[in-house]
């Protein structure tokens, strides 16, 4: 049975790849034989379809053998040949392949420059660290949790959105219990130096493919080359191609590879070419971390550069951030001074921090706060809420539909032979679907295609098709039932 076999061929990455871009209805198939039918359905094909390239599209409505690509995604059986009605339905539609054009009006919005992007998400994490993170019902971060953030930093929402799913395909923020929490690697990214921290971001979000049309297809010529070179080698590839480069070019943008035109920005071109040289030729422009600080007597603190995180962590604890961009400034004040009592600092310890910080004798303003807080009753302790375990890395989820269809894999691999015939047997009266018998009899073995009326006992009845004349066959005397090659066309 082609489909069968082509499905127990699959290893375990490609069979869930190959259920969740069918889309299958949501009934869960009854048995291996009815995933198979669903799966070898015209609609499901052109779904998977729309994710091979050119030449393996190619291939498969040609009748070359396919590539490794259209055997992962159940399109051509281990030997490149395509798999039943495959290559009708891909010739269909390559003759009516009209791709969606991606939109790059979103590349006009502001966005950071390189360096204050890795700033924003150093940021975010800071204050989203030991906190659970909202997201909406799309698992994206919402507007109002980003919106004083977005004042700070004085950026758009939207792209501090893209930074936080950056920060996710990297592995600084995981999906927890409904939300989003900071993960350990967050701790070594945040200790990076600028220019490393920008460039390991800008090696997660890139797409491998993507990137690599952008360094030859596209010769590094921008988000439109990109677009024209990507729709070449995906022709079929429609809204999930353009979904596809409508992110990674939004993505590009916040972390200024791309300018406002869709021209790789000096940076980006740098980072395509991978010319560390220049890469770090630009940063030597960027504004210098900086570790110490000015305090106004309106209690206003000024870091005359950005301030590295191990800094900020502490920082924070007792003074707010008011604007980082390319100097940081925070303010004090009696609540905040409070506030870093209450996560476990004396007055002492801020003393000690804020004299190792600042430029200059603390100020008598200053003084005032920390002596009137050193009077005070100690504040309640704060507790951050509980989280679980994070752990960054773990393998996705599986849809309820990708693991029925491992199942029934595991299942039928796992079945006996009368098992594996009984299935056949039950999907076929089920189906209304014929079936290929071999029968042995006396030393003669014969073939044929009956249309199932009823299995009882030791024996099966159908007819042939086109004939009104039943059969009755003893089960002793079959060797091998399949279903008829042509089902697949039903």
């Amino acid at each position: 049975m082609t489909y069968v076999d082509a499905l127990l061929s699959l290893d375990t990455d490609s069979l869930t790849r190959t259920v969740t871009l069918s889309r299958l209805p949501t009934t869960h198939p009854a048995d291996i034989y009815d995933l198979a039918t669903r799966l070898a359905h015209p609609e499901a094909i052109a779904r998977r379809a729309e994710h091979l390239s050119a030449d393996d599209l190619h291939a498969l409505a040609t009748g070359s053998p396919a590539g490794a690509a259209a055997n992962a995604l159940l399109l051509a059986d281990h030997t490149g040949n395509a798999l039943p009605t495959v290559r009708e339905t891909v010739g269909s539609l390559l003759e009516e392949v009209s791709p969606d054009q991606p939109s790059t009006a979103d590349l006009s919005e502001t966005a950071p420059e390189p360096w204050h992007a890795v700033t924003a998400l150093q940021s975010l994490l800071l204050t989203w660290h030991g906190h659970l993170v909202p997201v909406t019902s799309s698992g994206h971060v919402p507007v109002s949790a980003l919106a004083d953030p977005a004042r700070v930093l004085d950026l758009e929402p939207g792209a501090l959105a893209q930074l936080s799913a950056i920060a996710q395909q990297a592995g600084l923020l995981c999906p927890v219990d409904g939300g989003l929490a900071v993960t350990s690697r967050a701790d070594d990214w945040l200790v990076l130096p600028t220019v490393d921290a920008w460039r390991t971001l800008a090696d997660t979000a890139a797409d491998d493919d993507l990137a690599t049309i952008a360094r030859t297809d596209a010769g590094g010529a921008g988000a439109l080359a990109l677009i024209g070179a990507a729709q070449r080698r995906w022709p079929l590839g429609g809204r999930w191609l353009s979904r596809k480069l409508t992110d990674q070019l939004a993505q590009w943008r916040t972390l200024g590879l791309l300018d406002a035109h869709g021209a790789f920005t000096a940076t980006g071109a740098a980072w395509l070419n991978r010319d560390e040289a220049a890469l770090a030729d630009i940063a030597e422009s960027w504004p210098a971390v900086t570790e110490y600080g000015y305090l106004y007597n309106h209690l206003e603190l000024l870091v005359p550069g950005l301030l590295p995180p191990r800094l900020a962590r502490r920082l924070r604890l007792l003074a707010d951030p008011v604007r980082l961009v390319e100097t940081h400034t925070y303010q004090v004040s009696p609540s905040s001074v409070r506030r870093g009592r209450a996560h476990g600092l004396s007055v002492g310890e801020i003393r000690e921090f804020l004299a190792s910080l600042l430029r200059g004798d603390l100020s008598q303003p200053l003084q005032y706060v920390l002596d009137a807080e050193d009077h005070a009753p100690a504040p309640t302790a704060a507790r951050p809420p509980a989280l679980p375990e994070i752990t960054s890395g773990s393998a996705p989820r599986r849809s309820a539909t990708a693991l029925r269809a491992h199942e029934l894999v595991d299942g039928y691999r796992n079945a006996d032979d009368d098992e594996r015939r009984q299935g056949v047997l039950t999907w076929a009266l089920r189906e209304h679907a014929p079936v290929r018998l071999t029968v042995r009899s006396r030393d003669v073995e014969r073939t044929m295609t009956l249309e199932l009326t009823g299995v009882s006992g030791p024996r099966v009845r159908g007819r042939e098709p086109g004939s009104e004349l039943e059969r009755t066959i003893p089960m002793s005397a079959v060797t091998q039932i399949t279903p008829e090659e042509d089902t697949w066309d039903r």
